[in-house]
């Protein structure tokens, strides 16, 4: 038994749930969301300059400057503004590290995010003889 696993699903789906309430009625009485996100984790889409800047985790707010707010049964997509411009994101919610809604001081942290596997390594040839003194 999985307790754990089914426990971090669990929680998972009260995230989409508060995101399905958003879909539907927006943002309202002061509610915002902060989803901190592994960027490395398996079919998390942003844009390149955010994954050089936030190589491991990124904190999106869902707030004032988000549109297009799709809410689907593994992942979300959201377009967000950074600096003006609004860009794509599509975000697995195993890949959500934390949740917080601060106008009603809920949060929820995350364990176990999969990650996109490292890129193999070409086998090195290391001659005996460099390493004889």
């Amino acid at each position: 038994m999985n307790y754990h696993q089914w426990v971090q699903d669990a929680l998972r789906g009260v995230v989409k749930r508060a995101l399905q309430e958003a879909q539907q009625n927006g943002l309202r009485d002061g509610h915002h969301f902060m989803l901190t996100i592994a960027t490395q984790a398996k079919g998390v889409k942003m844009p390149d300059f955010l994954y050089q800047q936030y190589p491991d985790n990124i904190t999106l707010i869902l707030q004032h400057e988000y549109r297009d707010l799709t809410v689907k049964d593994d992942s979300f997509s959201v377009e967000l503004a950074f600096k003006g411009v609004f860009y794509k994101l599509d975000i697995p919610f195993n890949s959500i590290l934390a949740f917080i809604d601060p106008s009603v001081h809920f949060a929820l942290q995350f364990m176990d995010v999969p990650t996109e596997p490292a890129e193999p390594k070409q086998a090195e040839i290391i001659h005996l003889d460099k390493l004889r003194k």
